[in-house]
Parts: structure tokens; C-alpha cells; sequence
């Protein structure tokens, strides 16, 4: 009998072990090992339902929030949350692994996203937040399908219809609050990031002993399809710090991590037209020109907001001498003395005077104006299959889609882009003169079969044009060196945290050991069963 009831006393025992490690492991939560101080911030972790809300199908570690109503019937809609993933054929949609979180709606708009608290922060520590966002909007899906039989797998979709004026960007709250729209969080550029996974970035100075970190994303106009994704989201200790207007601490440390930006010479006519790329805004526009505001763009181009397109066309200045008010000027025939300097136009060039020696100045400046255009150099990249394994790209291999790649200067990441296997070569252009490094991350399945990592000098005027092998069944490394995407570099170490939840923290536990823990609660359960049984006798 004693023996019984000592085998019982150990199987209750082993079964309240297992519970209290479970508990303490999700409470007292270890140090980040990459130096990621959010939960999941990979997108990979189990999605479940927020508070029982079956179209609202969350990763662990994060919370969705939105906003309802306001203005037409279509405006700001709560859209539904679930993931997207590579292994169901949507590799485009995905930066990393096999997931990316996803929200969408139809035919509305939403302004919508997530957000996550870290605790455990010191005040007054320096943290920077990167996430990679990308967007899809299109009018009518039909006009925006691309079939694609290969396989069986589902189409590839665009923003080629009409998209609906996407904004998205990042942000954090340095006193932890969970309100985003509160005047105390820091937010990252804006742009529409269509299609291709763009990498934000921004940085903030905690003012407490947490922090909050949001994604935001919004549409001006309605659409059959309005999709927002979400991957490889980086809370890290360092950066430039700040805080936002109004708050303790520096100037806001705010960034769009791929904002490149071209220029474009003057056209035969002397006006300088810019062609909108994906995102793109008025104010980056602005500074690539050198113009004083995004109001000076929005003047020279009648605009009454900040809505702009891929593709779009803007007027951005005139060469001296081809202002419109200088062939007003020429068709009076004002050519006053004392006003041959000429009056001021948007675009920073001035309008001339009607004298020989202000002419002869247009003219020099104009081409001051074109040789300028030239200073600057590009980068084109292309990834193909290379099935013959000769590492070498000889004009009928096939275009890869689904991998990234990502221009760096020194440490810090330019621009990203993912493949889509038709519109490459990509080129990143507008680039100063200077010392860069690409980097290629094959598509899942894929291994490199030529170096994975390049180092280029771009010179003034010169465009130099790449392209990287990938085939299957390669060992990865064999030809090459094969580097993780800009997203997984090397961390900076981490604080001890505090997680957010018990309750994720325990999902995330139980995920991780769950054979263990199965083979722990069977020996017990034995035990348990055969006490049971002496007791009986």
C-alpha cells in the first residue's frame, strides 16, 4: 500500500512538473537568441483567432487593430487577417520561411494593421524597428491575372488595374501605449510598396519600460482587391533614437529603408518630367529635385493631394528658358531692363530675362542641367535557372521568380526587391558613384550556383547588368556563398524580456516541445494507472 501511493505521489508529481515548467517558461521568458525582441516577428508562429473572431486570424505575439466607418460606405472596413504562404504556391507574397501575415478586403478600403508591446526595455534605450511590407490593388482581379499552368500552382496577380492609392509604413510607441493613432509614435516613411516587398525602417528612444511597434496599412480608393502583407518584422536594440513632435528625447529617427529615388535629365522641350516607381512620394520627389516642399510638386502639377501611381508623370522643373513664363515673356516682348535676371518657377531653375548675356546663361545652365543627369549610375539584376549547371547566363535560360534581392552600401540595405521572372532585369538606378554589394537569396527549393554575393563600383554614367544562377538539387554553397536576406544579418545582443502574453509565450513553448512534453505526461499517466491499480487490490 505505501508503495502505491508513493508511485501515485510521483506520477501527480511528474504531471504538476510539466505544468509548472510550461507556466514558468511563457512568464519568465528567456533572452532573444537573434537579438529580435519581438515574438514572432518572422510571421512563422501558429495563427489562431483574436478574441474568438474567426476572419481575424492572427500570428502569435501579435494583435490586429483598425478602424470602422467614416465617410462613403466602402471607407474603412474591418478586413479579415490570416497568412499567405509559399509551400500553397504564393512564394511572391512571402520575404523568409513559408509564411507572411496577410489582411484584405474587397471592393472598400480598410486602415487597418497590427501591433505588439516588448517589455523589459530600459528607458532611454535606443531601438530600431524594420518590417517588410508589401501591397496588392486591383479594380477588376480578371485584369490583373496572370495564369500560370506550370505545376498546377495558383496565378500570379498584380496592381496593373487601377490600384487604390495604397499607403503603408511602420512605427513605435516609445511610452508603450497601443493607440495608433496616439501623437507619440514615431512612424516610418510612406509608401505604396505594390507587388514587391519594400523594407521600412525607423527609429525611436523608449520613454518607459516598454514599447509598442505597429504596421499600418490604408487605401484612398475602393477595389475589387485590397491585400496587405507583412514579414520578417525586427525590433533591435541601436539606431539613431528620437521621439515623435512634442516628445521627450531627439528628432525623430524615421526612414523608408529603400527609398532610391532617380532623377531624369530635361527633355528636348527644357521641362523636367519625373515617372512615379513604386514607392515613390511627393516629398522624396521633392528632395531628389532638390525642391523646397511636396507643395512644390503639387503646384507645378495642379495637384490638391498626395495621391500619386506608378507610371504617373510629373513636372517637376524647367531649364532656364523654357518656363512657361518665359514664352510669355518672349511673346510680349518684356524685355525691361533691370529685370534680365528673371523671376523664380517652381523647380528651383529661374526664368529668364530677355537679354543675349541671360540667354547665353539658359543655355550653359541647361547643360550643366543634363550633364548633372549623368553623374549617377545603375545596378540591373536578373536571376535565372541555370539547369546545364554552367554558371554562366546564355540568353534562352529561363527567369526565376521568387527571389531576393537586396543592394547594400557598406552595412545598410538600399533597396530590396523579389523576382517575378518576367520584368527583370531590375535595375536599381539613380545610384552616386561609389562602392555597393548585391545580394541574392535563391527561391525556396533553389540553391546558388553562382556567387550569391557580388561587389560592384558604380561609375558616373555607366549601367552594369548582372545575372545570378539558381537550380535545383544544388548544394547550397557548392559554387557559391549563399547569404541570408538583409533581414537576418547578424543582431545586436538583447535585453532580457518580458513578453507580451503568458498565453503566447505558452503556445510558442508547447510548439517548440511538444514531443517532450507528450512523452513526459504518457510516463506519468502510466504511473498514475498502475498505482491506481495496486490501490484497487
Amino acid at each position: 500500500m505505501a508503495q502505491s501511493r508513493t508511485a501515485l505521489i510521483a506520477g501527480l508529481s511528474a504531471v504538476g512538473l510539466v505544468a509548472t515548467l510550461v507556466i514558468t517558461m511563457a512568464a519568465f521568458p528567456v533572452a532573444a537568441q537573434d537579438g529580435n525582441l519581438l515574438v514572432n516577428g518572422s510571421m512563422e508562429g501558429g495563427y489562431s483567432p483574436q478574441d474568438g473572431i474567426p476572419q481575424i486570424q492572427m500570428p502569435n505575439g501579435w494583435r490586429a487593430w483598425w478602424t470602422e466607418g467614416g465617410g462613403a460606405d466602402w471607407a474603412n472596413l474591418r478586413p479579415e487577417w490570416s497568412t499567405s504562404s509559399a509551400s500553397s504556391g504564393y512564394g511572391e507574397r512571402v520575404v523568409a520561411g513559408d509564411r507572411a501575415m496577410r489582411y484584405f478586403k474587397g471592393w472598400g478600403t480598410f486602415t487597418a494593421g497590427a501591433y505588439q508591446t516588448v517589455g523589459g526595455i530600459t528607458p532611454g534605450t535606443n531601438l530600431e524597428f524594420s518590417a517588410y511590407g508589401q501591397s496588392w490593388s486591383c479594380l477588376e482581379w480578371a485584369a490583373c491575372n496572370e495564369p500560370r499552368d506550370a505545376q498546377g500552382l495558383p496565378p500570379r496577380v498584380w496592381s496593373t488595374n487601377n490600384p487604390g492609392n495604397v499607403h503603408m509604413k511602420i512605427g513605435i510607441d516609445p511610452t508603450g501605449g497601443t493607440d495608433p493613432f496616439s501623437p507619440n509614435v514615431v512612424w516610418s516613411g510612406v509608401a505604396d510598396a505594390l507587388d514587391n516587398y519594400l523594407q521600412f525602417r525607423v527609429s525611436a528612444t523608449a520613454q518607459a519600460d516598454r514599447v509598442t511597434v505597429f504596421l499600418y496599412a490604408s487605401q484612398d480608393t475602393p477595389a475589387e482587391n485590397q491585400d496587405a502583407y507583412w514579414d520578417e518584422a525586427v525590433l533591435r536594440v541601436g539606431g539613431a533614437g528620437g521621439a515623435a513632435s512634442g516628445g521627450e528625447g531627439g528628432a525623430p529617427a524615421v526612414s523608408f529603408g529603400v527609398a532610391v529615388i532617380p532623377t531624369y535629365p530635361p527633355q528636348e522641350d527644357g521641362r523636367i518630367i519625373h515617372t512615379v516607381r513604386a514607392g515613390e512620394t511627393l516629398g522624396g520627389i521633392a528632395v531628389a529635385y532638390g525642391l523646397e516642399s511636396a507643395q512644390a510638386v503639387r503646384d507645378l502639377n495642379n495637384l490638391t493631394g498626395d495621391i500619386i501611381y506608378r507610371g504617373q508623370e510629373l513636372l517637376v522643373g524647367y531649364v532656364e528658358g523654357a518656363s512657361p513664363d518665359a514664352e510669355s515673356d518672349e511673346e510680349t516682348g518684356d524685355d525691361t531692363e533691370g529685370e534680365a535676371g528673371g523671376a523664380a518657377v517652381p523647380g528651383g531653375a529661374a526664368a529668364p530675362g530677355a537679354s543675349g548675356e541671360a540667354d547665353a546663361e539658359a543655355d550653359a545652365e541647361g547643360s550643366a542641367a543634363a550633364a548633372a543627369a549623368a553623374t549617377t549610375g545603375e545596378i540591373c539584376v536578373g536571376v535565372y535557372e541555370d539547369t546545364n549547371l554552367n554558371r554562366t547566363f546564355e540568353g534562352v535560360e529561363r527567369r526565376i521568380g521568387g527571389a531576393g534581392v537586396t543592394l547594400k552600401k557598406g552595412e545598410d540595405a538600399l533597396a530590396s526587391y523579389r523576382t517575378d521572372g518576367v520584368s527583370e532585369p531590375h535595375c536599381f538606378d539613380g545610384l552616386t558613384p561609389g562602392d555597393y554589394t548585391v545580394e541574392v537569396t535563391p527561391p525556396r527549393a533553389y540553391s546558388a550556383t553562382t556567387s550569391a554575393v557580388l561587389a560592384v563600383r558604380v561609375e558616373a554614367g555607366a549601367s552594369q547588368s548582372f545575372d545570378f544562377g539558381v537550380a535545383r538539387g544544388v548544394a547550397a554553397g557548392a559554387a557559391g556563398e549563399v547569404v541570408p536576406p538583409a533581414a537576418e544579418i547578424e543582431p545586436t545582443p538583447a535585453p532580457v524580456l518580458q513578453q507580451p502574453s503568458v498565453g503566447n509565450r505558452i503556445l510558442d513553448f508547447l510548439s517548440q516541445w511538444i514531443g517532450v512534453i507528450v512523452l513526459v505526461l504518457a510516463g506519468a499517466l502510466v504511473v498514475l494507472w498502475l498505482a491506481w491499480l495496486r490501490l484497487r487490490r
